[in-house]
């Protein structure tokens, strides 16, 4: 019989994912005896949802675009000690997010460019 796990339980999970933490897949198992394939399929199902939940433990400048744009989507209305207490919480500088969120708009205004050119041929 497979184990039920609570909600609880899980979101002591995604915070041990999250930052500052960033526990890795192969950590969390060996620790909680949770199967990999299982932490997998939990780690998917939030960042769909729009959690933060990096898939390394590197520093933030090294995760992929999707979990910095989460981290963007996330502050966005946020500011002064509401943003502190958000980068603090996730081991983030709001100069980080700052940077992502300028990449975010020129991928997404050079993208609209080049459609609209590819349009034009």
């Amino acid at each position: 019989m497979r184990p039920i796990y609570d909600a609880q339980f899980r979101g002591e999970i995604r915070k041990r994912m999250s930052p500052p933490s960033r526990e890795t897949v192969s950590e969390i198992s060996r620790a909680t005896g949770i199967s990999r394939q299982t932490l997998y399929s939990w780690r998917h199902l939030w960042k769909r949802e729009g959690e933060l939940v990096p898939a390394s433990s590197s520093a933030a400048e090294g995760w992929d675009s999707s979990d910095k744009l989460a981290g963007v989507i996330q502050a966005a209305g946020l500011s002064g000690v509401d943003l502190g207490a958000y980068c603090r919480e996730r081991g983030l500088y709001p100069q980080q997010l700052a940077r992502w969120r300028q990449a975010a708009v020129t991928s997404a205004i050079g993208r609209a460019c080049r459609r609209h050119f590819l349009q034009m041929d």
